[in-house]
């Protein structure tokens, strides 16, 4: 047993995931970079973005809405006619939240993992408490839940799928929680 109490492969897991999620992801959003946050999700697919907060970016109130997100570059995009599938190309998407957060004096976040499921070997959810500070603010001006569906390639635990929420300890029906372990 490591010292967490987990076996050693689950915690190596944990670990892995706590440096995606918690300092690879964090830093994306850090950067406020469209290239560094796509670099986190498998390349070149359709990537889904099941959104069931009930406040946008900034404060507004927001309708559940699913967003399919196309994480190759514009080129690809239009050769595999992405546009037809419903698929928006994630340059966009990235520009659009990051233009939100920087209009709503976004600074920084942190996003702590706080439960996993090991799905298979190269396959593995995770969800994470995230908040959202403004410049110079110790309270965040944004909380909310966030689960990943991340599958590892060469390596590297990449992001296939999204949900964000209100609340980690009420989900709503829609968000697969089950079977999970606390970190």
């Amino acid at each position: 047993m490591a010292r967490s109490g987990l076996a050693p492969a689950a915690h190596r897991l944990v670990q892995e995931l706590k440096q995606r999620f918690e300092k690879d992801l964090n830093a994306a959003f850090g950067s406020l970079d469209p290239a560094t946050w796509l670099a986190l999700f498998i390349p070149n697919t359709d990537v889904t973005f099941n959104l069931r907060l009930t406040k946008e970016i900034g404060g507004a109130a927001a309708e559940p809405k699913t967003i399919k997100l196309y994480t190759g570059g514009m080129c690809s995009y239009l050769a595999k006619c992405k546009m037809c599938t419903g698929a928006v190309p994630g340059p966009a998407v990235a520009s659009t939240m990051f233009g939100k957060l920087k209009k709503a004096g976004y600074e920084r976040s942190t996003i702590k993992v706080k439960k996993y499921k090991s799905v298979s070997k190269t396959e593995a959810m995770v969800a994470c408490a995230v908040q959202r500070f403004k410049a110079g603010e110790k309270k965040p001006y944004e909380e909310f839940a966030a689960l990943y569906s991340a599958v590892n390639i060469d390596g590297k635990w990449m992001i296939r799928d999204m949900w964000a929420f209100d609340d980690l300890a009420k989900p709503p029906t829609s968000v697969p929680l089950a079977d999970f372990k606390k970190c």
